[in-house]
């Protein structure tokens, strides 16, 4: 009789979830595709590499099962089931354990929302800052792996480093010294004591399709935060300076060619005996596998492929490298429907150059989409505050702009940082009916007000790239009722806002 009972129970949970369209629990490999730190795809659970064929026979699974939800969901655009993919790329700093993480909070909600949902890949690479400065120390050399004489000269490069980042310590503290400035004159109200690039910022703030920001500030918060200032400054104009020199410049560094390897893979560098093999097993041929699955289902009768793609930070730079590589396909197969960008840590060039031909590509077959650029609050940008406040002040694109990254002009600057948008804003006015640049206000006890809060919000809603703060006609953000309700207090990673 027991047995019988659960069979029955489980028959009827199994005939519910079919018939409310809910989708079983997620499993990290029908979610993410891996990389390791020469480009090459790895299985994400064993971290084994792929050959070709095998590589395409696990992409081709998880576009199957994205079409599954398609059918589960029954939702048409021209008589044709939608499958509709989202493509999450992080950014540097992260482990193998976030993306699992991220998958195991989100992916359930995403595919179950009853408007805004798609089937959610993560793509995944190692951006470690342990990893990345290690590896570049000990085996790369001019942007080659080297084996052996990379371990044996592994203390010269180390020393260099160090001896280097002591000499820029002047000019790190310098650079110190003006984030305070601007920090401070920010929430006094002394405007005339700004820099140069911030009143140009905030002169072009009116600009169409721009919704700036506002800083509140709380004075207790900002008392006990300048207290803790004045206490760590000894430390961060120390330590903390000679952190941010050719030691960050160096890990930076290799997570740029980590990126770079996703779409060229380090073993085709030289003279491989079979390129094509070794692009097949690269993890930017899943960007290939997708777009062909997509112009195919797109030219046929039975599923209508929409791909969306959201970049936080550095994973901005790794999707500019795909739209670039795979330029032409994109344009054939006509299948992505929006791009957005969190706290971008690509360059405002690098941006407009991978993503301004697509959007003028799609617009001239009819088949526009929208670029949204999602920015920290000016303020938010230097003040975010690590390690207690021992760290230096801002967020890892003030530390890009300012020490690791060594822009020349300000279009080389990053793009998720609200200043340097407003200030190279006319690079998009060719496609500025396609494009929102949103920065959220900043306030205290709500997201985001940090560099990694955006993985923590509902990254994959329109509301939240568009439509969730108010804009008043004089174009300012603030916090309508609906998002103060659902996002305070402010939500943990393990506490995500409800499928509605």
């Amino acid at each position: 009789m027991k047995i019988q009972f659960l069979c029955i129970a489980v028959f009827t949970i199994s005939l519910t979830s079919q018939c409310s369209g809910i989708v079983a629990r997620p499993e990290l490999i029908h979610h993410v595709i891996a990389a390791n730190s020469d480009g090459l795809a790895v299985h994400p659970k064993t971290e084994e590499q792929f050959e070709p064929a095998q590589f395409a026979a696990f992409v081709n699974d998880i576009l199957n099962a994205a079409e599954q939800l398609a059918e589960r969901r029954q939702q048409k655009v021209n008589g044709r089931l939608r499958v509709k993919v989202l493509v999450h790329v992080h950014g540097g700093l992260n482990g193998t354990e976030a993306t699992e993480k991220r998958v195991e909070t989100f992916a359930d909600t995403i595919m179950n929302e009853k408007e805004d949902w798609y089937y959610p890949i993560f793509v995944r690479w190692p951006s470690g800052a342990l990893s990345t400065y290690t590896e570049q120390v000990m085996h790369i050399r001019r942007g080659n792996r080297s084996p052996w004489w990379g371990p044996i000269s592994a203390p010269f490069v180390f020393m260099s480093d160090l001896v280097q980042s002591l000499g820029q310590m002047p000019a790190n503290c310098y650079y110190q010294s003006m984030n305070m400035k601007e920090r401070t004159v920010t929430f006094w109200g002394w405007n005339r004591a700004l820099s140069k690039n911030w009143k140009d910022a905030i002169a072009a703030s009116n600009h169409v399709n721009v919704r700036t920001s506002h800083a509140f500030s709380d004075p207790l918060i900002t008392s006990r935060n300048v207290c803790a200032d004045v206490v760590a400054t000894p430390v961060r104009l120390t330590l903390g300076a000679l952190c941010q020199g050719t030691i960050a410049q160096s890990a930076w560094g290799n997570m740029k060619r980590r990126t770079t390897h996703i779409v060229h893979p380090a073993p085709l560098i030289g003279n491989p005996a079979d390129p094509d093999a070794i692009k097949e097993k690269g993890a930017g041929h899943f960007f290939d596998l997708l777009n062909k699955r997509a112009e195919q289902s797109n030219s046929g009768e039975t599923y209508s492929y929409e791909v969306y793609f959201i970049g936080h930070s550095m994973g901005a730079i790794v999707l500019n490298n795909i739209f670039t590589k795979y330029n032409r396909d994109w344009m054939r197969s006509k299948s992505i429907r929006g791009i957005t960008y969190m706290a971008a840590a690509a360059s405002v060039n690098e941006t407009a150059d991978a993503v301004i031909p697509l959007l003028l590509g799609y617009a001239a077959n009819n088949v526009p989409f929208t670029f949204h650029n999602l920015t920290l609050n000016r303020v938010a940008e230097i003040s975010e505050r690590m390690a207690y406040g021992v760290a230096p002040a801002g967020s890892l694109l003030e530390q890009v702009d300012q020490h690791v990254g060594g822009p020349n002009a300000m279009p080389d600057r990053t793009m998720g940082s609200e200043i340097n948008v407003l200030n190279a804003i006319h690079l998009f006015d060719e496609v500025k009916a396609y494009c929102e640049f949103k920065a959220f206000d900043f306030k205290p006890g709500y997201r985001p007000a940090t560099h990694s809060d955006f993985n923590k919000l509902p990254f994959w809603k329109p509301s939240f790239w568009s439509q969730d703060t108010v804009t008043t006609p004089n174009g300012r953000n603030y916090y309508g009722k609906r998002w103060l309700r659902e996002y305070k207090p402010a939500q943990e990673l393990r506490n995500p806002p409800k499928a509605r």
